[in-house]
């Protein structure tokens, strides 16, 4: 087993900067000398080239740790993990400078797991920091920024890199104060000069001081001796900002081996390919860079936007859908951002505003991928926030309607959703929020305007609510237009069976009869409807359909129970919830059913058990298991 030195990297690197200035000045400086001097003044890759030639000709563990550095440095974490991997002496340095090269390669859980080995003493605060840039990547924000916090209070010799990584969070949320604060204290902690100088110019990016930063990067090329990807990089930020593809195209290639290790420079450069035509190059890049964090909501909106403007909504759900099953709640927020686009860039409005009520799940999304990294100016991040902007306002608008909201809170989101008022969608957020403010006669015409868009219920249902006097017509028009469509014919069918008229209520249902398997209130509705017009061989056949389509399905349950076949029912609810399906209704439906065929005892037994084995549902388990047991009044109080 490989002994492990003692000596950090910080001081094995000082130490042979010390004996290469002892060799004096009259002779030419060695590759080591040389390397070293580049390192320091941060030209990575000439740095990289000269201490891989001192490395050859006379090797050691502190020339190899130099190497490893600048070859990440200059966007090699590859070739940092092969000089690392050389046969020589282990150290903390060594496994911090492996979690740095796996953390550039996207090898996230190697990454932590070497900082951790190296965690105590003077690396204790780079490993917070790595901490903090894997949580960043993933989308995990707060987990972020609470690392980076650890990370500053620890201290070490990675406190000035742990200020500049909080400049970048400061510099992609747009609080550029903020971010010139930590990049100050970065420089007193001794980051680099230039690191910190790039912070500066890139804040005059963002704040559209365009001939300031044009300046700084001029005298940031003057400077002898010194080439870096990092200049390029700015550069075409800039060239972004004042519309200039070509530049920005040819800066960005210039770049390309330092961003391709960057985790998030790959989205970089596929924005600016995608906004100059690139189009397969930055498909690939989007690809590759959503492939290393599954769950970092800046690559996966990224990718999932390419999509959307290329006209390809199957692969931008796809690609939302991932960002959906990651861990981060802010992923999930996007993903809900973009999946309510999505369905509304299809005309499928329904499941827009569906989606858009799914409020409370998940934080709110962050700023845009494109603003984040090429800044606010940069064609393709206004392009990207003003469409983003809209879905944003659907968003709000679901937030206010899926919870009580306040006056105040429905004001708000009426005011986002005001610019937008020409598209379908807007106007049914619109009238629902109206209808919850009381506002009937604003609302009717929100949903009016909203229901004249083909196939869209939402708006109606709340229009039949509304006056359902006048909703006779409405519903058989939209029927007409949509025959397949279940929920209209089930409001129709309710309304006519008020009126007294049940033949025509279950003529008008029996179209949709079939597809009523998971629908426990439209089976029963049916199959009373059935019942009632004395159809008793058509409610037979209603429950044999519903169990071919799905045995233990809430409808299924209660088109048995409906038709007097309580075992089955009794059976095909306790199978949905011995197998983790299953709700409130289906253990009151398993109750009764169990109750009706002198199983009671039985059933309660059951529902203890699910009490203590399902948190969720155990309140209702167990009153229900009282009620079988009982064999007195329903659980629910109504005697049924």
């Amino acid at each position: 087993m490989k002994a492990r030195a003692k000596c950090s990297l910080a001081i094995a690197l000082a130490a042979l900067s010390a004996c290469a200035k002892e060799a004096g000045e009259a002779r030419a400086p060695d590759p080591a000398e040389r390397g070293l001097a580049l390192l320091e003044a941060g030209d990575y890759v000439r740095a990289a080239e000269s201490l891989r030639a001192a490395y050859r000709a006379a090797p050691s563990q502190e020339l190899r740790l130099a190497l490893a550095r600048a070859l990440i440095a200059a966007g090699d974490p590859g070739a940092a993990l092969r000089a690392l991997a050389e046969d020589a002496p282990e150290s903390s340095a060594d496994d911090m400078l492996r979690a740095a090269a796996l953390f550039h390669l996207g090898r996230y859980d190697e990454a932590r797991a070497a900082a951790g080995a190296a965690a105590a003493g003077p690396y204790a605060g780079r490993a917070a920091l790595i901490a903090a840039r894997v949580a960043h990547l993933e989308g995990a924000r707060a987990e972020a920024r609470a690392a980076l916090a650890r990370a500053l209070r620890l201290g070490g010799e990675a406190r000035g890199e742990a200020w500049l990584f909080r400049a970048r969070l400061a510099l992609e949320d747009g609080a550029l104060a903020a971010a010139r604060a930590a990049a100050r204290r970065a420089s007193e902690a001794g980051a680099g000069a230039r690191a910190v100088e790039a912070v500066e110019i890139e804040a005059l990016i963002r704040e559209g001081d365009f001939g300031a930063a044009r300046a700084a990067l001029r005298a940031r090329e003057k400077r002898p001796g010194v080439s870096d990807p990092y200049t390029d990089y700015l550069h075409a930020m800039l060239a972004a900002a004042q519309d200039d593809a070509r530049e920005a195209v040819r800066r960005a290639g210039a770049a390309e081996p330092f961003l391709t290790g960057e985790p998030r420079g790959r989205v970089f450069l596929a924005l600016i390919r995608a906004w100059a035509g690139g189009r397969a190059q930055a498909e690939a890049l989007f690809a590759s860079a959503a492939a290393r964090a599954p769950g970092d909501p800046l690559a996966g909106e990224a990718e999932a936007r390419f999509f959307i403007e290329a006209g390809r909504p199957d692969a931008a759900e796809r690609a939302a859908r991932r960002l959906a099953a990651a861990r981060p709640p802010e992923a999930r927020a996007t993903a809900r951002l973009l999946l309510v686009e999505i369905a509304a860039r299809r005309g499928a409005l329904d499941a827009a505003f569906a989606r858009a009520l799914e409020g409370g799940q998940a934080g709110a999304p962050g700023p845009g991928p494109a603003a984040m990294l090429l800044g606010p100016y940069a064609a393709p991040a206004r392009a990207q926030s003003e469409r983003r902007a809209r879905s944003l306002a659907w968003l709000a608008a679901g937030d206010a309607l899926a919870r009580e909201s306040e006056a105040e809170e429905i004001a708000g989101a009426l005011a986002a959703l005001a610019p937008y008022a020409d598209d379908p969608l807007t106007d049914a957020l619109a009238g629902a929020l109206l209808l919850r403010a009381g506002d009937e006669a604003g609302a009717r015409v929100r949903l009016e305007a909203a229901a004249a868009a083909p196939g869209f219920w939402a708006p109606l249902a709340r229009l039949v609510a509304l006056a359902p006097g006048e909703a006779g017509p409405r519903l058989d028009a939209f029927i007409a237009a949509n025959p397949d469509h279940a929920p209209a014919r089930l409001e129709r069918a309710r309304l006519l069976q008020a009126q007294g008229r049940a033949g025509a209520a279950r003529d008008a249902l029996a179209p949709a009869a079939d597809g009523l398997a998971h629908d426990a209130a439209g089976a029963r509705l049916y199959a009373a409807l059935l019942d009632e017009t004395g159809d008793e061989d058509g409610l037979q056949a209603f429950a044999d359909a519903l169990r071919r389509r799905d045995p233990a399905g809430a409808g299924t349950i209660a088109a048995l129970a409906a038709a007097g076949r309580h075992e089955a029912a009794a059976g095909a609810a306790r199978r949905a919830l011995a197998a983790g399906a299953g709700d409130a209704t289906t253990i009151a439906a398993y109750a009764r059913a169990m109750r009706e065929i002198g199983r009671g005892a039985e059933a309660a037994a059951f529902l203890r058990a699910l009490a203590a084995g399902r948190p969720a549902l155990a309140e209702e388990a167990s009153r229900w298991a009282a009620f079988a047991r009982s064999g007195g009044a329903d659980a629910e109080g109504d005697g049924s």
